[in-house]
């Protein structure tokens, strides 16, 4: 059995209202049902006898089941306020989840920028002598007697003279690399 206001019955619900509800113009007899469609908000209360023809197809009830125990279900506008609150929540965790996603990706962008200028500053400084080629030809000109000794001494000693074989380590490269493996 439903609790109504007050810990009333039905019944008692039903005779209060029937005081309490606006008379019909009509017939003088109380209002006592209510249209939920949107279409009579302005004119939502109606008398059964006189103005169900207005409301046919419409979805209605009587105005008792408005007076449902209110610690028996949850207000609505209660439960409004806690579902916008939950959504709104939710979209400022988005929005920090996105915001600190976006910071990764241009902190990474950023390294990518000084990678790229890095590997240029070396391209263009890059020594294309090809110094162990001409080493390495001069060695073998000289063995297979292509080339005399003081003419293979020569070119050997320039050779030498342009070997790098600790080239300088690319820092930021690594960098970058270790960012990378960070955001797996």
């Amino acid at each position: 059995m439903a609790e109504y206001i007050a810990g009333m019955n039905y019944e008692l619900l039903s005779e209060a209202v029937l005081k309490l509800a606006p008379v019909c113009e009509h017939c003088d007899e109380p209002k006592t049902h209510i249209c939920l469609e949107k279409c009579c908000t302005d004119h939502s209360v109606f008398c059964q006898l006189c103005e169900v023809k207005c409301h046919l197809s419409h979805r209605t009830n009587k105005l008792e089941l408005l007076f449902f125990n209110r610690k028996k279900i949850q207000d609505p506008d209660e439960y409004i306020v806690k579902s916008l609150n939950d959504v709104l929540g939710f979209i400022h965790q988005a929005k920090n989840t996105v915001t600190d996603l976006i910071s990764r990706y241009l902190e990474l962008s950023e390294c990518y920028d000084k990678n790229i200028r890095e590997i240029q500053r070396l391209l263009a400084t890059c020594d294309r002598d090809a110094w162990y080629d001409r080493l390495y030809t001069t060695v073998e000109a000289y063995l297979i007697g292509e080339n005399p000794l003081k003419q293979a001494r020569e070119e050997f000693r320039k050779g030498l003279a342009k070997v790098n074989i600790h080239r300088s380590k690319n820092t930021s490269l690594d960098t970058t690399i270790n960012l990378m493996k960070s955001s797996e």
